[in-house]
């Protein structure tokens, strides 16, 4: 951390670009103005990876289990989710009340 806030940025593999690109230290700056679980009264889908190598399923299991109007969804991939599309858009329109297509 404080050579990312020494140097400015750190690169960081972005999923999106496929690539490594700079993060600047900022964000971090940044994230200390926002609460680390927010209460919240809207209903939310959390769709999470079980295989996440970047960001471990426990973490949604326990944002959810403190967040009663938060619904978990594990699916059987990794970080991106794309190899589960069709789940994805499953989950999400029975969750906004759409039928499955």
């Amino acid at each position: 951390m404080d050579g990312w806030k020494h140097d400015g940025s750190l690169q960081f593999f972005h999923y999106a670009y496929k690539e490594d690109r700079p993060l600047g230290y900022s964000f971090v700056e940044d994230s200390t103005n926002y609460e680390d679980q927010p209460d919240f009264n809207q209903p939310a889908l959390v769709i999470h990876g079980v295989n996440d190598p970047v960001v471990p399923v426990e973490a949604s299991r326990t944002f959810c289990a403190g967040h009663p109007n938060a619904k978990l969804c594990e699916v059987d991939s990794g970080h991106e989710l794309t190899d589960v599309l069709d789940r994805l858009w499953s989950e999400t329109a029975r969750f906004l009340g759409f039928q499955d297509r």
